[in-house]
């Protein structure tokens, strides 16, 4: 929803529309909940993986990104998840990345809180 951008090194965040696509976003997780009360579980991972891989692109070599054709279904569900990779939608690079630019900020941040008006105005 080019809400959160992370492109040559630059994150960019339009804030307006945060709010808006983190409900929309939670709407979707909560009704792949609910759907998933009622489908067998093995129906209901191939939907989590869709809603996940709408938003992020999963590792080239996925065997999940194509389809249940691509997989042994004749083996147990717990199986199906060995075929899954270590690094099926590869955020690690992301995540470090970003820990690094925000580790000093977070830090500095320790022991603000909404009740502490004078360290909050600074």
């Amino acid at each position: 929803h080019d809400v959160v951008r992370w492109t040559d090194n630059t994150l960019k965040i339009d804030w307006d529309r945060a709010p808006q696509v983190t409900n929309q976003l939670c709407a979707e997780i909560e009704k792949l909940y609910r759907d998933g009360i009622d489908r067998p579980k093995l129906v209901h991972w191939f939907a989590a993986y869709d809603l996940v891989s709408s938003y992020l692109a999963p590792h080239p070599g996925s065997r999940w990104a194509k389809g249940p054709d691509a997989l042994d279904l004749t083996l147990p569900p717990r199986k199906l998840v060995d075929d899954v990779l270590p690094d099926e939608f590869p955020l690690s690079m992301f995540y470090e990345a970003l820990a690094k630019k925000l580790k000093h900020v977070i830090a500095s941040t320790k022991g603000i809180t909404a009740a502490n008006d004078e360290r909050a105005a600074a």
